[in-house]
């Protein structure tokens, strides 16, 4: 009745119009006297009989009241006679209903609008839930900034560089220091805003800032240490100076192996206070494929595909796009089962149960390795400063029953190291893994460590559910050699300042042989992985695991060198050194498993390399 209620209600003011017309369109100088020999009454059965009459079935008794009181009262102002009054009525009636309610020839019977397609995902953590795009990272980044933000490049599934979708029309490397960027015009933010040059220098300066190296962001310092000024050349032009050479900006500019280099707006983000709070009360307007709708946290968080992306071709599949958390295993894989989810993360323990449920297994393919790593070896009081008591703790462990324990057949391979895979210049297949030796390994603890003690911290990451499993079973093999090794259940947040490291060495706060289990991004140079995973914060690293500063001067020398046939050289050489050193336990190289729904789900485009550049605009809907 909707669609046919407004034109009917116009039918008072047609005859408003029309008995001005009767009236010669003039203004009149005074009230005329009601039409001669004419009631209210007789009008009001004039109109009725008129609209009763013209009508088609479907007009509503208040409808046909509503003309009837409209024309009343117009007559009643009005000096036209009887007679011209009676014919306005029927002509204006007749012309009005028949416009308004005459039903189609043939009834139409009625559909329903197309249900939306939503797609649910089900994650084992939400990590910090920063929802500033410089201070999230790149875990905390996968239920929240990923989505609604976007990078200044973009890659193909292979982990090559694109323009297809990223903010960059094209880019050149002027010399070792200076990079210029040509930025795509036409580009919104979800609030109708332009995206310019100027949000693209204010996103970076922001990437580069204090708090952003406080935060949970990955590759903030490497901002912090690099940028040396960033200057705009045109309207859709900047470029990058750096303070040093470096081969790789590119690495961190996209998101290769995981970068964390979300864009946003500098000016928006000062415009909403400055803080988190105010910027997801602003809404938190990106550029992505996805706009922020809502989230509650440690819950859920919700989006809506943004009809809006520049990048036809990576428009979001979905309609909507949610994540909830749920933080074990199996209601995870029965929440598939079910249907209440569509995808979910699951450790590989799992991968036969969702084959048998006749679910599919889907997921980015050689994501990183996931490996035992020994905070501040470097510290003197520590025992893992020793290479042998390194070399014990590798041999005491079973490193292939735990990797066969954690994944199923197909979903990974052993690694001889973590920095090293076939992604990378470094990358050496004659390495093989150390071997399982516990009598060997309790000889040289007793030798070179007597009762020793560890500290084993046990925390996952989203992308790697399977983290505490591992730290899990390495307590249990310290312990069969006479190690007196303690599991402390903490999160990612906690442990951070430990993990990061700085000058102060944690020993003088008690803390013996600090250790705990982590993931290397695969697709990402030597010069990235030996900082992000060995270096400690002083010295512009973020995981304190390798154990001499010499590797601090191998990297840079790496890092710098322009030429691909000795910096390859170079990252092979390095590699044996690792791995004559025992620098940390390898347990795998492996793929990230999702379950995932074959009723829902019929195809998925994540960018291989890397567990956390999941794509979820590329989900492809089964209807």
């Amino acid at each position: 009745m909707k669609a046919r209620r407004l034109p009917v209600l116009m039918v008072p003011m047609v005859l408003l119009f029309v008995l001005g017309v009767a009236c010669g369109g003039e203004e009149p100088t005074a009230t005329p006297a009601p039409a001669a020999g004419v009631s209210a009454e007789d009008i009001s059965s004039l109109v009725a009989a008129a609209v009763a009459a013209q009508a088609q079935p479907g007009a509503s008794a208040e409808e046909i009241q509503a003309i009837v009181d409209a024309a009343t009262a117009a007559a009643a102002e009005s000096g036209v006679t009887g007679e011209e009054l009676a014919m306005a009525i029927d002509n204006a009636v007749s012309d009005a209903v028949s416009q308004a309610v005459a039903p189609a020839p043939t009834p139409t019977p009625f559909v329903a609008m197309e249900e939306k397609r939503k797609l649910t995902v089900a994650l084992n953590t939400f990590d910090s839930e920063e929802i500033a795009p410089h201070l999230s990272g790149n875990l905390s980044a996968i239920a929240l900034v990923q989505n609604y933000s976007d990078h200044l490049m973009g890659l193909t599934v292979d982990n090559e560089f694109t323009n297809q979708w990223g903010l960059s029309k094209s880019w050149e490397q002027i010399d070792g220091r200076t990079y210029e960027f040509t930025i795509k015009e036409g580009i919104k933010f979800h609030d109708g805003d332009d995206f310019t040059v100027e949000d693209a220098k204010g996103s970076i300066e922001l990437l580069a800032s204090e708090d952003a190296v406080a935060s949970s962001c990955l590759y903030c310092n490497n901002w912090a240490q690099l940028l040396e000024s960033i200057v705009i050349q045109g309207p859709d032009r900047l470029r990058i100076h750096l303070t040093r050479d470096e081969p790789f900006l590119y690495d961190i500019i996209a998101p290769k192996a995981g970068a964390d280099s979300y864009l946003a707006s500098k000016r928006k983000w000062e415009e909403s206070g400055g803080n988190s709070q105010g910027w997801e009360a602003a809404g938190a307007p990106g550029t992505g494929p996805w706009d922020f709708i809502d989230r509650g946290i440690g819950s859920f968080s919700r989006f809506e595909a943004w009809d809006g992306y520049y990048s036809p071709a990576f428009k979001a599949k979905f309609d909507e796009l949610e994540f909830i958390l749920t933080a074990e295993d199996a209601p995870r894989v029965a929440q598939v089962k079910t249907g209440e989810v569509d995808l979910a993360i699951s450790s590989g323990v799992f991968v036969d149960e969702i084959r048998a449920a006749g679910l599919d297994i889907r997921g980015p393919q050689q994501v990183d390795s996931l490996y035992l790593n020994f905070y501040q070896s470097r510290d003197p009081a520590h025992c893992t400063n020793k290479l042998e008591v390194r070399k014990a703790l590798n041999l005491a462990v079973d490193v292939g029953a735990i990797a066969s324990a954690l994944y199923a057949p197909g979903t990974y391979s052993r690694s001889a190291s973590p920095f090293f895979t076939p992604f990378d210049e470094g990358w050496r297949p004659d390495l093989q893994p150390y071997g399982y030796d516990p009598e060997e390994a309790k000889r040289l603890i007793d030798e070179h460590c007597p009762n020793m003690k560890m500290t084993v911290y046990a925390f996952a990451f989203g992308v790697a559910p399977e983290m505490v499993d591992a730290q899990d079973a390495a307590v249990t093999y310290y312990k069969a050699i006479g190690i007196d090794a303690e599991l402390i259940p903490t999160d990612w947040t906690a442990v951070n300042p430990i993990v990061r490291g700085s000058d102060q060495l944690i020993s003088e706060q008690g803390i013996p042989n600090p250790s705990g289990v982590h993931v290397i991004p695969a697709a990402r140079n030597f010069g990235e992985k030996i900082r992000t995973h060995g270096l400690w914060g002083d010295v512009g690293g973020s995981v304190d695991g390798i154990w001499s500063e010499k590797y601090v001067d191998l990297r840079l020398q790496y890092a710098s060198d322009t030429n691909p046939v000795t910096r390859r050289a170079l990252a092979q050489r390095v590699a044996k050194l690792m791995y004559d050193e025992y620098v940390n336990i390898p347990i795998a190289f492996r793929n990230l498993i999702y379950a995932s729904n074959p009723e829902t789900v019929c195809g998925w485009t994540p960018i291989n390399g890397t567990q956390v550049g999941l794509m979820f605009n590329t989900v492809e809907p089964c209807r």
